[in-house]
């Protein structure tokens, strides 16, 4: 079971329930494994209740729930609750996890630059990671791409692979130079056309526990490697 859409659940059923009502665990998990069909999760962890859900949660919190706390029938919770139900669920998975993705498409400009800066600060949510995927709109002479993340940290992820190219090209790691505290990395197109379009990704104070994951004899192998760069 997703840990997302159980903890959608069971917040959803022990809300309904009432504060200080045990649920009756076994049964609870038991209608647990039926309520997880009735939600719909997306890649970025959010849950969506089908129609049916609502109707079923109140049954199985019902029956779960000890004769003497529960009302007379799975009807009789009010609308006020089942929504103090929902609201409980959707913050729970809100607040369980700090992890942050950020999707950003940038045109092509008129001399043929990709231009991209951010500052992972910026959007990190606590001590979580933070995701950057970046695609280009349609259009332009893609000649060179110029990317500079600051305060890039261990579990932070650039994911520059929504940056088309053309047809049977890849995008091949050139060199990797490690300047004070800047990691730079630099890309060539293969089989392209002179090598174009050429990258330049910048990571601006660099977290030093990520620097030293890395290889000094093989930076370009390490890189190559490492899974919070994908190309």
């Amino acid at each position: 079971m997703s840990d997302n859409k159980a903890l959608y659940i069971n917040t959803f059923m022990e809300t309904l329930a009432g504060e200080d009502v045990e649920l009756n665990t076994k049964l609870q998990e038991k209608f647990a494994q039926v309520l997880l069909r009735r939600l719909d999760e997306d890649d970025d962890g959010n849950i969506t209740p089908k129609s049916n859900f609502e109707t079923l949660a109140k049954v199985f919190t019902f029956f779960a729930t000890p004769r003497s706390d529960r009302p007379a029938n799975p009807l009789q919770y009010s609308e006020d609750r089942i929504q103090e139900a929902f609201d409980a669920a959707e913050a729970a998975v809100a607040s369980s996890s700090d992890d942050v993705i950020v999707r950003e498409t940038v045109a092509w400009d008129g001399d043929g630059i990709y231009l991209y800066a951010a500052d992972a600060d910026d959007y990190r949510d606590v001590d979580g990671s933070v995701t950057f995927e970046l695609s280009a709109s349609p259009g332009g002479t893609p000649l060179a791409g110029d990317i500079t993340i600051t305060n890039f940290t261990a579990g932070d992820v650039l994911d520059i692979s929504g940056i088309n190219l053309a047809p049977n090209n890849v995008r091949v790691i050139d060199n990797v130079t490690i300047d004070g505290n800047d990691l730079i990395v630099d890309l060539i197109t293969d089989p392209g056309f002179f090598g174009l379009p050429v990258w330049a990704i910048t990571f601006t104070d660099v977290d030093p526990d990520l620097v030293e994951t890395l290889d000094p004899v093989d930076l370009v192998g390490s890189v190559q490697d490492a899974e919070w760069l994908i190309i």
